[in-house]
């Protein structure tokens, strides 16, 4: 699996020895509801170009060119594209983009690896819950909201947020990594006992804040902070 992002190098738990700690994975691609408008889009340039072609060539052979019924079906289909994709895209968000073949899912893979700065050698590797969306956690649901604020309120933003797999990592001083992932989980990581195996339900801690990373977290003495792609600002602290 690639590396998208910067890496941690920090001493973690259980070592004196510095470890390069990285997030590892396949990114996330367009909410379900895009790939329908692009395949819709493509399908109708295709058609009305062959409509275009067929009126060029009755006109050429001096061929009256009248009332075309199938050009007007072609424009009653595209109407009712665009209710289409709404629909559509207020499924994908209450079926949480299941069944997969339907929503154009695939399973990401995706990982939390840490390596000895030194040799190289895994110190331990963490796989987070699978992910099968297409897009990260919050695209989709959050897409008309964005762009109703972008066209209507001229408000300066982006409609997705198409993040790398995970944020970068960070470290604090007890040795715990840190690390957003694209399904909305703010993830922790300790290797208490140094055993170099992650037990998921007494070594890993995570938090849901509804959407994928951009940035990294930030760390501070005592604080621990982050700041989502669905907004507001989320703060720990002793």
């Amino acid at each position: 699996m690639e590396v998208n992002q910067a890496v941690a190098v920090a001493k973690l738990a259980g070592s004196e020895r510095l470890s390069v700690v990285a997030g590892i994975g396949k990114n996330p691609m367009l909410p379900a509801s895009l790939y329908v408008a692009l395949i819709f889009f493509a399908a109708n340039a295709v058609a009305m170009c062959a409509c275009g072609c067929c009126c060029c060539f009755r006109a050429c052979n001096r061929k009256r060119v009248g009332f075309c019924r199938k050009l007007l079906l072609l424009l009653l289909i595209m109407a009712l594209q665009v209710p289409f994709c709404y629909f559509y895209h207020h499924l994908s968000v209450a079926w949480e983009a299941k069944p997969w073949w339907l929503f154009f899912g695939l399973p990401l893979p995706a990982a939390m690896v840490a390596l000895d700065a030194e040799t190289g050698e895994t110190r331990w590797s963490y796989t987070p819950p699978p992910f099968r969306k297409p897009a990260c956690e919050g695209d989709e649901a959050m897409l008309l909201p964005r762009l109703y604020n972008i066209f209507v309120h001229k408000k300066p933003g982006d409609p997705i947020c198409l993040p790398d797999n995970w944020a970068q990592t960070v470290v604090d001083a007890a040795g715990t990594t840190f690390g957003g992932h694209q399904d909305g989980y703010l993830y922790a990581v300790r290797d208490a006992d140094g055993s170099g195996t992650i037990e998921p339900e007494r070594e890993v801690s995570r938090y849901y804040v509804g959407a994928a990373f951009q940035a990294s977290q930030a760390i501070a003495p005592g604080i621990l902070a982050v700041a989502p792609c669905g907004g507001g600002l989320f703060v720990w602290g002793d």
